[in-house]
């Protein structure tokens, strides 16, 4: 009897060296194939959460229109300084309409951006101001930094401040060398206060808002701006809030000109789906990074009097 046990426990089968790997071979594909699909729903979860963010600043935009008669402007110099410091952008702007009263009332609205008490809001949080697919969450400039030098927070979404292929004298700035210049067709610039009846290419085929998730490349001089910091009086300094539409979009900016080029950065996300913007009428639409610049432009300009082009 025993002999007999012995026998047949000695005949049950096992996995052989073979066996085992194939069995690990195959779970090394499912993994692999499981892998991007995990992936891609995270990334298309980002890109909804993106949009989310922007509908908050559509509902900041025209709740402010509601409540005052026209939109807050881009950005805006400061009434009691020299007239080539930066105020407020829209973003702290729009603040008391989407619930943010609390940080709206830490700002001193009368002083620089980087006055001593402004720079102390640089580094809070406004969730909806920073797309969660993007990699430059804070300022790269040291001078935007909070008094204790805790890094000011950017932002990833800035105004339409119109095309900037046009002649100068469509322009605000003095000295268009120094930055780029600041276009003024658009519905958010350099203390502009437009109502949307203002916009007679339609509120439909007019961008109001888009993503700006680029990355530094080449020798480029400077980097993201401080959520906060808006336009200079004389425009002459890079505007914080708002930006031309002078190049096609982008997730790498590698071009020369250091500072000079700031206001003409481009428009750009890195979601696959292409890169979010609010057109004025308050819908959140995505443009193919493969747009041509004309079809840009001509959504940049509020009374260009294009036909209709859809992107």
């Amino acid at each position: 009897m025993c002999r007999t046990r012995f026998f047949l426990l000695q005949r049950r089968p096992a996995f052989t060296l073979v066996e085992l790997l194939v069995v690990i071979a195959i779970i090394g594909i499912l993994i692999a194939l499981l892998l991007p699909a995990v992936q891609a729903a995270r990334e298309a979860a980002r890109h909804t959460q993106c949009r989310n963010n922007l509908k908050q600043i559509a509902l900041g935009l025209h709740n402010y229109h509601d409540t005052n008669g026209v939109l807050p402007p881009g950005g805006s110099g400061t009434a009691n300084t020299p007239a080539n410091n930066d105020g407020m952008g829209f973003h702290v702007h729009i603040l008391r309409f989407v619930e943010q009263d609390a940080v709206f009332r830490q700002f001193d609205q009368l002083a620089v951006y980087n006055a001593v008490a402004n720079r102390a809001v640089g580094p809070v949080l406004v969730p909806f101001y920073q797309c969660p697919s993007a990699v430059n969450l804070y300022t790269e400039n040291n001078g935007e930094n909070a008094a204790n030098g805790e890094k000011g927070r950017t932002t990833h979404y800035h105004g339409n401040m119109g095309p900037n292929d046009l002649a100068t004298p469509t322009r605000y700035d003095v000295l268009p060398s120094t930055n780029g210049g600041q276009a003024r067709q658009g519905v958010l610039g350099r203390d502009t206060k437009f109502r949307l009846t203002d916009i007679k290419d339609g509120t439909t085929n007019t961008l109001m808002v888009g993503e700006t998730s680029w990355t530094r490349g080449g020798t480029l001089a400077v980097g993201y701006r401080v959520w906060h910091r808006g336009c200079n009086t004389r425009g002459q300094l890079a505007c914080g809030s708002c930006r031309n539409i002078a190049n096609g979009l982008s997730t790498v900016w590698a071009g020369g000109g250091g500072a000079a080029a700031y206001n003409n950065f481009s428009f750009g996300g890195i979601h696959p789906g292409g890169t979010n913007f609010l057109f004025c009428d308050g819908s959140i639409r995505p443009i193919n990074k493969d747009v041509s610049l004309g079809v840009l432009l001509s959504l940049a300009s509020r009374n260009g009097g294009e036909a209709r082009i859809d992107p």
